[in-house]
């Protein structure tokens, strides 16, 4: 398996609807907190990733027959580590370009701090 498989594995394994929601997350967060909101946004899909990968590794220890592996260990925190670095890595390029989208510029005509739309 080569590297642009796993990592194509790595960001399609959570599916389409958390990815519409990141996207959204990415988008909201920028245009309520500008510059602010790209890190926001990036720490919030960091936490979400956690808790999805908690969510799976614990249904996949409560199924009957589990045999110990997977684990919560120091090799499953590394690979969510990694997990929210690329997908925050995919995302912040759509959110760079939110907050130079929705970044407030001065009107020329009268000095007023407009939004652009």
């Amino acid at each position: 398996m080569g590297i642009g498989n796993w990592l194509t594995g790595e960001l399609t394994s959570y599916g389409p609807a958390a990815w519409v929601v990141w996207i959204l997350v990415t988008v909201v967060a920028t245009r309520v907190g500008r510059w602010r909101g790209v890190i926001v946004g990036q720490v919030l899909i960091a936490l979400s990733v956690v808790v999805l990968d908690l969510m799976w590794i614990r249904g996949e220890m409560d199924q009957p027959g589990w045999n110990g592996a997977p684990d919560l260990d120091g090799i499953f925190a590394i690979g969510v580590l990694i997990r929210a670095f690329l997908i925050n890595a995919t995302l912040l390029p759509i959110g760079l370009v939110s907050a130079l989208v929705f970044q407030p510029s001065t009107h020329p005509l009268n000095g007023e701090i407009t939004e652009v739309q």
